[in-house]
């Protein structure tokens, strides 16, 4: 774990390995910080599953809530598996492969990745003027 901390001064991709031992060592020295941290994740994977949800509705699917509890969280951490880019079809066969046995149309299923992808990055495109500001990163020392 130490190791990682030689990467916190570098000023390419590998700083990313220094921010996260620079975190981790914030959360061993203030374990009650990762409360924080965890609810914060609950909160994200939460509202992530209820968007999803929303999408189902909105295409008019019938796909039982306890699936969608279920099976969302599981097509999310596949599409971060990078073997695609923004885990464009992978989360759309990942959806098929799920809901096929639901009887729910291979059309629809990608319809319903499609429009997940879709509403994620609306979403995300809020922040982007957040990444374009110039921004002071402080260590929490």
């Amino acid at each position: 774990a130490r190791a990682a901390g030689r990467f916190t001064e570098h000023d390419n991709w590998m700083r990313f390995i220094g921010a996260v031992h620079v975190g981790l060592a914030h959360l061993r020295r203030n374990p009650r910080a990762a409360v924080g941290v965890m609810a914060t994740a609950l909160v994200y994977q939460v509202s992530v599953v209820i968007t999803v949800g929303f999408v189902i509705l909105t295409l008019g699917v019938d796909v039982p809530v306890a699936s969608v509890i279920a099976f969302i969280p599981v097509v999310a951490m596949a599409q971060v598996v990078p073997i695609s880019l923004s885990g464009l079809g992978v989360r759309e066969g990942m959806l098929v492969l799920l809901f096929h046995p639901l009887g729910v149309p291979n059309g629809r299923a990608i319809g319903i990745g499609l429009l997940w992808y879709l509403v994620m990055l609306l979403v995300s495109l809020l922040g982007a003027p957040a990444f374009a500001m110039p921004q002071v990163v402080k260590s929490p020392a």
